[in-house]
């Protein structure tokens, strides 16, 4: 059948808009006012985006492009008006931080203080908000390993306290210094050390809402150390490292990076940062409120992977030990599932300098444990989604050029990943006997693995064949052609199918699957979606559908047809059935 390319190139039209509003996202609208003279970040709104009431998709980050340290205020939600504490860490995306901050004047001291706060300013790089009924005015920049709170205390006639907190873990209140440790849920610890620029009159432990002087360690539940100042004290600094090595690698990443407590000079580095990472596009023309939305979306792009090498070494919560980065940054925390599409590909044209490192890590992981990561959270893998796409993404790398990595060993893992069966989620043997994923023979989403999964053996294929290797391109360019097993010609949908080549009935194409929640046989989506979802033989797609009239009508009729049934928190946003809100 000869395909249109007018056709294919329509619907890969309608695939990039989409691909583009995944990266640089509907944010809501903008007060369209001219400012002239602004440098991109000024154009950056972290709040765009972090409004909803079934899924929270962004989160307003002040961090510095693509490093460990990074914060956003904790609240219970977008309608509250209390902050829990000041955060010190947040060590995954949409999680809370990791040890917290509470500034208290008054003599009910408690390991978190809940304030309530105005004229609050966020920056990409820079964080200040009054803690109106304290009196307490808080001023914050980071580095990528470290960070310094300003704190100005308004109630010169009370004494003035900083409890310093670890949810669980330990904490110590030194001699001129505070550190510590929070077990994560991840096989992690993260590490803390903390300096002020005005000695305290006391320091101590908190014990029963009070000041324990005698008590200098303590561990469990909301260890706490508390810092006493004298009365009247107008102002304090704090500088603090991180690490995920130790409380001493904490020191040494603080005392690399911040040397004093200039606020002003560390605000203005990590304005410097952004705008060179963000000044990589200009734009001409346009609206003021299309900039905002641009380099908002861009300032998200950098939100991961995380760097976590710290002074030539990292932490692996794969194996659970320190491992040399070889002179290499090594990134994780790279929630492929939800990058590889757009994200990865972006990488390769606005940061190509960071794309062998990309790929180095992702190598590195998946011969730790043996498999590229499916959903890697913090270094360790999380398996809450579908796919190897750190497939796709070396793949992608190799294809577009990228050579600062050792091709075979990227291969190996690649082959290791796709033909060795592993947890959860990847039973090659099932897949390769049924060419699909029967759906009475696995737990759930058996359409969207088979069709995740088609798409990783293209990607697998074409590396193996410009390396030469025939036998492993034929192969896997086998398994590519597995959607089409997945295909009902009777209701043109993607379907689930049993392993007696049977269709499972009845079928509701509008039915959604959630393998965390509702399970079926789709994830976050249903067959109005997931039909389309052969990203790498358009034209085989149309095939199927029988030509490029019933293609077009059907993919017409994706933008109408109304969901049946219920709803998600993953999907949302619909037009028709196309899910534009999935995070």
């Amino acid at each position: 059948m000869n395909i249109n390319k007018n056709v294919v190139m329509k619907f890969m039209h309608c695939l990039a808009s989409v691909v583009l509003a995944s990266i640089l996202g509907a944010c809501g609208e903008v007060q369209n006012q001219k400012i002239i003279g602004r440098a991109p970040v000024d154009y950056v709104n972290p709040y765009m985006g972090n409004i909803s009431h079934l899924l929270v998709p962004t989160f307003p980050t002040i961090h510095l492009p693509n490093s460990m340290l990074r914060v956003y205020p904790e609240r219970a939600d977008y309608t509250t008006d209390q902050l829990n504490g000041l955060p010190l860490i947040v060590t995954s995306h949409r999680g809370s931080s990791a040890f917290n901050l509470s500034p208290y004047q008054g003599d009910s001291l408690r390991p978190v203080i809940a304030y309530s706060y105005d004229d609050e300013k966020l920056k990409p790089y820079y964080y200040e908000v009054f803690l109106d009924d304290a009196e307490i005015n808080v001023k914050y920049a980071p580095s990528h390993q470290s960070a310094l709170y300003q704190i100005e205390y308004g109630q010169p006639n009370k004494p003035a306290y900083m409890m310093i907190n670890s949810q669980n873990g330990a904490i110590k209140a030194g001699d001129g210094f505070v550190s510590g440790y929070q077990q994560l849920q991840n096989n992690t610890c993260v590490y803390l050390y903390v300096e002020s620029d005005i000695a305290p009159l006391q320091t101590g432990i908190l014990v029963n809402g009070k000041l324990d002087t005698s008590k200098k360690n303590a561990e469990g539940r909301n260890a706490c150390a508390v810092l006493h100042f004298a009365d009247g004290t107008k102002k304090v600094n704090l500088r603090y490292g991180i690490s995920f090595i130790s409380e001493e690698q904490a020191k040494k990443n603080l005392q690399r990076e911040l040397p004093d407590y200039d606020l002003q000079a560390l605000v203005k580095k990590g304005r410097q940062v952004w705008n060179e990472a963000l000044g990589d596009i200009q734009v001409e023309g346009g609206a003021e409120s299309d900039k905002q939305i641009l380099y908002t979306s861009l300032y998200r792009v950098f939100e991961r992977p995380v760097c976590i090498s710290e002074d030539g070494n990292y932490y692996s919560a794969f194996d659970g030990k320190i491992h040399e980065d070889n002179g290499e940054p090594f990134y994780t925390d790279d929630w492929i599932w939800d990058t590889y599409r757009a994200a990865h590909p972006f990488y390769t044209l606005m940061i190509p300098e960071r794309v062998d490192g990309f790929v180095n890590s992702l190598i590195e992981q998946g011969e730790v444990q043996g498999f590229l990561p499916i959903w890697g959270l913090w270094g360790k893998e999380n398996f809450c989604m579908i796919g190897n796409h750190g497939v796709s993404v070396i793949a992608e790398a190799y294809r577009k050029g990228f050579r600062g990595f050792d091709a075979e060993r990227a291969f190996n893992i690649i082959k290791k990943t796709q033909t060795v069966s592993h947890p959860l989620k990847s039973d090659w043997e099932v897949y390769t006997k049924y060419g699909y994923f029967p759906t009475d023979l696995i737990k759930a989403e058996s359409v969207s693995s088979t069709l995740e999964s088609v798409y990783d053996d293209y990607a697998a294929a074409d590396m193996a064949r410009r390396m030469g290797k025939e036998e492993d391109a034929a192969y896997f360019a086998k398994r590519a052609d597995y959607y089409k097993n997945m295909f009902d010609p009777q209701t043109k949908f993607m379907r689930p199918r049993k392993a007696d080549g049977t269709w499972k009935a009845p079928f509701n194409p509008s039915a959604l699957g959630h393998s965390e929640s509702i399970g079926g046989d789709y994830t976050e989506g249903n067959a109005w979606q997931y039909t389309w979802h052969v990203q790498h033989d358009v034209p085989g797609l149309i095939q199927l559908f029988g030509g490029e009239e019933p293609f077009l009508n059907k993919l017409d009729s994706l933008f109408t047809v109304k969901l049946e049934g219920e709803s998600l928190s993953d999907v949302t946003g619909l037009i028709g059935q196309y899910a534009h809100g999935n995070e």
